[in-house]
């Protein structure tokens, strides 16, 4: 029998990535419109930009101090640095 890529559900069917959405996911959508990269909000924030991916697409939530930090970038010019 030949191997398997996809993961199976306790169903035996292929379980399905479900990305959800969250506000950090909305708020960093509206950043990318502004023209700011996932790389420019994970150095304002501090974290690492695979951390903002996963936020972006809903798989893991920011703390809540760090979801108003990113609250922060949307009303804080791109120059000035958000506190930490």
């Amino acid at each position: 029998m030949p191997a398997k890529s996809a993961k199976l559900a306790k169903n035996g069917k292929a379980a399905k990535r479900v990305n959800k959405t969250t506000e950090a996911s909305k708020l960093l959508r509206q950043l990318d419109k502004s023209g700011l990269t996932t790389a420019a909000v994970a150095e304002k924030l501090n974290v690492n930009w695979y951390t903002v991916y996963r936020w972006s697409r809903g798989h893991h939530d920011p703390h809540p101090g760090t979801l108003a930090r990113l609250r922060a970038l949307l009303v804080t010019p791109a120059d000035t640095s958000i506190p930490s």
